[in-house]
């Protein structure tokens, strides 16, 4: 399945999950450590989809 990400749009945390293929466990860590920028909004995250984007490439860049 692709999945086009909107550099612009605001993407919510399963909805993130969803385009990663991480469980929402993982996605908490993410952003707890700094690895996924995202704001809270009463009790729950919003993500940028050029955070989101910037996420992806790095996690895909040869270390």
């Amino acid at each position: 399945m692709t999945v086009e990400i909107r550099p612009n749009a605001v993407y919510t945390l399963p909805e993130v999950c969803q385009i990663l293929r991480i469980g929402d466990a993982t996605a908490r860590k993410w952003i707890k450590t700094g690895k996924l920028p995202a704001a809270r909004i009463g009790r729950a995250y919003r993500v940028l989809g050029s955070h989101l984007l910037d996420a992806l490439g790095a996690s895909r860049s040869p270390s």
